[in-house]
């Protein structure tokens, strides 16, 4: 993990996923374990295959809210 800048709080364990053909990336932001009141955030890629999905929720990314946008209609 590495301290990330400070933001609003907006909950303690929140993460973004990115869901592509290829990979799944996914941040997850998390309180910090060495400066208080601060925040700290991992960026992992996953494949999309379902071994890779299954690896992914057997991770240590345990958030409590997910945040998940999905983009194709921008793109067609």
């Amino acid at each position: 993990m590495e301290e990330a800048d400070d933001e609003p709080l907006f909950c303690e364990r929140a993460a973004g996923i990115d869901v592509g053909k290829q990979a799944v990336m996914v941040t997850v932001r998390v309180p910090s374990e060495t400066r208080k009141g601060g925040r700290a955030q991992e960026t992992r890629e996953f494949g999309t295959t379902r071994r890779h999905l299954l690896e992914l929720a057997r991770s240590s990314i345990t958030p409590t809210r997910v945040l998940w946008r999905d983009l194709q209609a921008w793109w067609e």
